[in-house]
């Protein structure tokens, strides 16, 4: 079941890991794919270190799946046991989606309805009132 779990490098240097939805011989679909970053770390103008981030690859697109041509892929890869806890919990902070693993099958747990949010409307607060003065920019 752990080869769902990939670690892809692209050729453009980014670097991911997701959810293996399907491959063919011309693609590669992801679901949650998670960027990984690398920075260094400097002091006194001396790189020290490197410090790794992750996030979501499309911030701001709210498809949670891609679709990359394979021509663009470099490492195709199952991503280490050790790393999946860890984008487990990526997927969680960042979608609000619980990832259950079961030896022959992955579950999704939604950790908040798509309605609620598409409903949620904020109140303006009336007791939040600055009054401004006569100044002329």
């Amino acid at each position: 079941m752990n080869e769902l779990f990939v670690f892809v490098k692209l050729i453009n240097g980014d670097q991911m890991m997701a959810i293996k939805e399907s491959e063919t011989e011309e693609s590669l679909t992801l679901k949650f794919p998670m960027q990984i970053r690398l920075h260094k770390v400097l002091q006194n103008e001396i790189t020290v270190g490197e410090q790794i981030t992750a996030g979501p690859y499309s911030q701001f697109v709210q498809k949670q799946t891609i679709t990359i041509d394979k021509r663009h892929v470099v490492i195709n890869e199952q991503l280490a046991h050790r790393a999946i806890p860890h984008f487990i919990n990526l997927v969680k902070e960042h979608d609000g989606i619980a990832i259950k693993v079961h030896s022959d099958s992955i579950d999704l747990e939604y950790a908040y309805a798509a309605e609620e949010l598409e409903d949620h409307t904020e109140e303006p607060d009336e007791n939040c009132f600055v009054d401004g003065n006569d100044t002329i920019h």
